[in-house]
């Protein structure tokens, strides 16, 4: 069975009943012993559990988030986990943590000849917004 087949993730928004589904999914595939695929787990839950935040501002759902996308870095050298992870410390307003993290993405995908997913507006969004917070 494919995993991604039975959830729906997207950039757009979405509705409750689906961040609720595929919450309780994934909570469910991550406690099986998972060898093939794990670190596209570790990301799909992630992004589950920012999504429920973004709905309800539960912080225990943006920890979780933190949480998943950590285990998808430093177990597999995730580079969408690392930015995801500055994301996440964002929205908590630890801009220190969020731009180091968004350096390292950087020259992660460099290192990794990458660089066509490097979307240097969002960085400078997220360099921005920083500034105008101190």
């Amino acid at each position: 069975m494919k995993v991604r087949d039975e959830i729906r993730l997207t950039c757009g928004a979405i509705d409750s009943v689906t961040v609720l589904s595929n919450q309780t999914f994934l909570d469910s595939v991550i406690q099986l012993e998972i060898t093939n695929g794990k670190q596209k787990l570790l990301h799909d839950i992630g992004i589950v559990y920012y999504a429920k935040y973004l709905k309800w501002k539960n912080h225990t759902d943006i920890i979780k988030s933190i949480d998943y996308f950590t285990q998808g870095w430093k177990n597999y050298q995730d580079r969408n986990c690392l930015w995801d992870l500055g994301r996440c410390y964002g929205i908590l307003d630890d801009c220190s943590k969020k731009l180091r993290l968004t350096e390292l993405y950087v020259d992660e995908r460099v290192k990794a000849s990458e660089m066509e997913f490097i979307d240097y507006q969002q960085i400078y969004i997220r360099y921005k917004n920083c500034l105008n917070k101190s």
